[in-house]
């Protein structure tokens, strides 16, 4: 019997991809959580260590990597698990919530390398998990691509989309929970509004960076979804595999 597929605001969740430089891993087979909780409660998840991937500190010349295998590591639908399908990624256009309406995207301000990005959709319950990844030609674009992600959710309350009013919490740094090769940062943020929660987890290590967003309806019982920081890593070193 078919399942219908049930999202959350539309505008909201695309608003709510303002981190579009990163990749964020969401492993169905991780620790469970909740997907909208504070960060600092969850678990981290349990994954291979010893990544031999992606350089922790690549050359600043040119990519070490393709389209095509930064394709490879991102999510699919048995990765996610849950409950979560393959939904349709909508490229972020806009600034974070903490910036003036009709600021450009990150990605429009330092244009990656090479990114990607998908969306997942629960079947059964207003919940979605979007990823973006990107791979910036020098570790100085990355790192400005992050700090302009971070100061795009550095304030008390903002706007999605010009219109939703969101209370956002102070970044936290999750770094020994998420990025496990030791060179890099992690932080996490929590947004909630009268119709959604939603934590964003980012990353940046040399010229990658990476960023998971969950977002569920407010009255959404997050228990069973997959837990932010466990699936951010799962991420990160899916990322650092390919």
């Amino acid at each position: 019997m078919a399942t219908t597929r049930r999202r959350p605001p539309s505008s909201a969740v695309v608003a709510l991809a303002v981190v579009t430089f990163a990749v964020t891993a969401c492993s169905g087979s991780s620790t469970a959580g909740r997907a909208a909780s504070p960060p600092q409660s969850s678990p981290a998840a349990t994954s291979p260590t010893g990544p031999t991937g992606f350089p922790a500190t690549p050359p600043s010349s040119s990519p070490t990597i393709t389209q095509a295998e930064l394709d490879a590591a991102m999510l699919d639908a048995a990765d996610v698990g849950h409950g979560f399908v393959l939904g349709t990624f909508q490229p972020n256009t806009q600034g974070g919530p903490c910036e003036p309406t009709g600021t450009p995207s990150v990605d429009q301000r330092v244009p990656p390398e090479f990114s990607a990005g998908r969306t997942f959709d629960s079947r059964t319950v207003q919940a979605e998990i979007t990823q973006n990844a990107a791979i910036y030609s020098t570790t100085a674009m990355a790192a400005h691509a992050f700090a302009l992600a971070v100061r795009g959710e550095s304030c008390r309350h903002g706007l999605l989309a010009g219109t939703t009013q969101v209370t956002i919490s102070p970044g936290q740094d999750v770094t020994s929970q998420v990025n496990g090769n030791g060179v890099g940062k992690s932080t996490a943020w929590q947004l909630t509004s009268g119709s959604i929660r939603a934590v964003i987890v980012a990353t940046l290590s040399g010229r990658v960076a990476d960023a998971c967003i969950f977002v569920a309806g407010a009255k959404v019982n997050t228990a069973k979804l997959p837990n932010p920081l466990a699936l951010a890593k799962a991420a990160f070193d899916k990322l650092l595999a390919h």
